[in-house]
């Protein structure tokens, strides 16, 4: 999430995307505006990512527990 950073409609749309993926579907958000929606949203299970060693992570966390 890059432009803009205060869209009112962005939290929304979120919380929808979030409502329509199976509860097992990881949903990360990044980017410069992510870190503004992100308090915005507190929605469960949406993890906010801010460099690409956190998007690493965040899969290999993934990739760990679908193996489960």
């Amino acid at each position: 999430m890059v432009y803009p950073s205060d869209d009112p409609n962005v939290p929304n749309e979120l919380t929808k995307l979030r409502g329509m993926l199976p509860a097992h579907t990881a949903l990360l958000i990044g980017g410069r505006a992510a870190y503004g929606y992100y308090q915005a949203l507190r929605v469960p299970d949406v993890r906010l990512v801010n460099c690409l060693a956190e998007i690493e992570a965040a899969l290999e966390e993934i990739s760990v527990h679908s193996c489960e």
